[in-house]
């Protein structure tokens, strides 16, 4: 059964005589978020919610039912899980550009200012996810992404490019990929972590967390080593998140617009041994030698 927010968008378009697409414009959104509402699939932020109700003239005491009733619904006990490639071939066929389209629209509704220079495209990121399926993991609900975590290995060149701010997602190609196959060290970049905002909690990061934690234990048992991370926050959030796995702020960047948050941040293998992921007993061996 769908919610009762659902429910009163479709009547209230009804009501107001006005497509999904004009209601989408008139609140601020792309058509797709306006779809993923009325699908149950998301539930609007702060500022979305105040437009949704100036549209369409809710009051706070209605609003405040609706939100009892997302929350009654759809937060009690989830049963989440953490998956891979064997997903992206169950739900998409093995199609991974629609896989990754799935994944660019769910950055785009959780992570605030992140933008196309920064993001990419399907076609740009599909063959890199397909090619190095021990690099991401999901975070599923249900058959739905509802989180994911992200990093690629980058060649010597382009690893210090995106340190220094100079390249971004949107400019990443497979052919710059370094591919943690055999022993050695490795420079990794963090593209993302992320979940939508209503699946955000202590169980949902940590089972994240633990699913980063178990392939970085994986590789180091194999003798594929990270002489360093690096990635960009865009969030607070993210900010957070960088700190508690230890990496330290280095820079702005350089190409972030106004005031767009978009901090870069580093963990070099030396720091690792001290870090959140040394709690795994593998990888502190392998890091504090």
């Amino acid at each position: 059964m769908g919610s009762k927010f659902a429910a009163a968008i479709k009547a209230g378009l009804v009501i107001k005589g006005v497509s999904q697409n004009k209601f989408a414009d008139a609140v601020g959104v792309s058509a797709n978020t306006v779809t993923s509402w009325v699908k149950d699939k998301h539930f609007p932020d702060k500022e979305s919610l105040l437009e949704i109700q100036q549209f369409l003239d809710w009051s706070e005491e209605k609003i405040t039912i609706l939100l009892e009733d997302w929350f009654h619904n759809e937060h009690g006990e989830k049963n989440y899980r953490i998956a891979g490639s064997e997903f992206v071939n169950s739900k998409y066929n093995g199609d991974y550009e629609a896989f990754v389209s799935d994944v660019i629209e769910l950055d785009e509704t959780t992570i605030v200012g992140i933008s196309r220079e920064h993001e990419g495209t399907p076609q740009q990121w599909a063959p890199i996810f397909q090619s190095s399926p021990y690099t991401w993991r999901l975070l599923i609900l249900g058959d739905e992404i509802v989180g994911y975590w992200q990093f690629v290995c980058l060649k010597d060149d382009y690893y210090r490019r995106i340190l220094e701010g100079s390249l971004t997602d949107s400019e990443i190609l497979i052919e710059m990929i370094d591919f943690p196959v055999v022993e050695g060290k490795y420079r990794g970049y963090f593209v993302s972590l992320t979940t939508r905002v209503q699946d955000r909690g202590p169980k949902t990061l940590s089972l994240l967390n633990c699913s980063l934690e178990k392939i970085l234990s994986d590789f180091a048992r194999n003798g594929i080593i990270f002489s360093e991370f690096c990635a960009t926050a865009f969030s607070f959030e993210g900010r957070r998140m960088c700190e508690l796995m230890g990496m330290k702020y280095q820079q702005r960047h350089p190409r972030a617009n106004g005031a767009q948050l978009a901090d870069i941040f580093r963990i070099k293998s030396d720091e690792i041994s001290k870090s959140y992921w040394a709690r795994n007993s593998f990888i502190l061996k392998a890091y504090g030698e």
